[in-house]
């Protein structure tokens, strides 16, 4: 099991409707990753399917986030949909 000294919160820098794990997973796969960099992903309240607050799986907490160069073997990565600061 790994040691967790970290969980870091980012957003997915996209606002617009609907993204969800499955997209921020395809976007990462499509940038030639292994797929999604995140452990979680927060909905928000633009997604047509799911509740506002739902909580959705990533990658598993026992594999190692992209997220955070330097600490993601010691961090859980959380991005929460949207882009934070902006709402267009």
């Amino acid at each position: 099991m790994r040691q967790i000294k970290y969980i870091f919160f980012h957003t997915a820098a996209a606002d617009i409707d609907n993204v969800d794990a499955k997209v921020i997973d395809r976007w990462h796969k499509d940038k030639g990753w292994s797929g999604i960099g995140y452990n979680y992903v927060i909905i928000d309240d633009r997604h047509d399917d799911l509740d506002d607050g739902e909580i959705q799986r990533g990658r598993s907490e026992e594999k190692i986030p992209a997220q955070v160069l330097g600490v993601n073997k010691v961090s859980i990565g959380i991005c929460c949909v949207g882009h934070g600061d902006r709402r267009d």
